[in-house]
């Protein structure tokens, strides 16, 4: 029974206010539009550590570590639960932000 990583899109943001006031243009409605790489709800089933395949590699670089934390059964600060974490990609217009959870491959 090997333990996997399950990823899951919670949400995905488009901050309208620092989208108006920091980009160029940023009244255009087409900016405000969260990041259309990922779905809320969407899942990926990986191998600890395993970049999902389609996946952002920018966002992978930015949850990566806690990837890593989340397969060591550590305990993220502000989690109650081992093996679970709530991180997001530091994009500080779109974040998309990720639910990261051990699971078994029974599971």
């Amino acid at each position: 029974m090997a333990e996997r990583l399950k990823i899951t899109v919670v949400r995905r943001e488009a901050c309208s206010d620092l989208i108006r006031r920091y980009v160029p243009h940023g009244e255009d409605p087409r900016l405000h539009t969260p990041c259309g790489r990922f779905s809320d709800g969407q899942t990926f089933v990986v191998s600890p550590c395993e970049m999902p395949q389609g996946f952002c590699s920018w966002a992978w670089a930015d949850i990566q570590r806690h990837a890593v934390w989340v397969a060591l059964h550590g305990v993220q600060p502000g989690h109650r639960q081992p093996g679970t974490a709530v991180v997001c990609c530091t994009d500080g217009l779109y974040p998309v932000f990720f639910r990261l959870e051990l699971i078994d491959d029974e599971s």
